[in-house]
């Protein structure tokens, strides 16, 4: 098997962080949210109400290098405005989503 240039840097990961938007958003119960880490970090990822009251956390201590995601369950929060944010060593990054009940 040949492997073309562009096939490969596909292989190598990511190059940057990046924190994707949440889908779908607006959302009703459950929504997806995507990141990337171009090589091993610390990394937090927590959701704020409107308010800045933390709501969710995921921490991880050590990620490695790829694309990652995880979903949101909306179910036991209330509908309204959130604010999730990606944090490494030398990276942050906030975005809003919207659950609609």
């Amino acid at each position: 098997m040949t492997i073309s240039i562009e096939d490969h840097n596909l292989l190598a990961g990511p190059k940057e962080f990046a924190l994707g938007q949440n889908y779908p958003n607006p959302f009703s119960s459950n929504t997806t949210i995507k990141y990337s880490v171009p090589e091993p970090d610390n990394i937090s990822i927590k959701v704020f109400d409107v308010i800045g009251r933390e709501v969710f956390k995921k921490v991880e201590r050590v990620t490695f290098g790829g694309t990652y995601e995880f979903s949101l369950d909306g179910n036991n929060l209330k509908g309204g405005i959130y604010y999730y944010q990606f944090k490494s060593t030398n990276y942050q990054m906030t975005k809003k989503c919207i659950l609609l009940k």
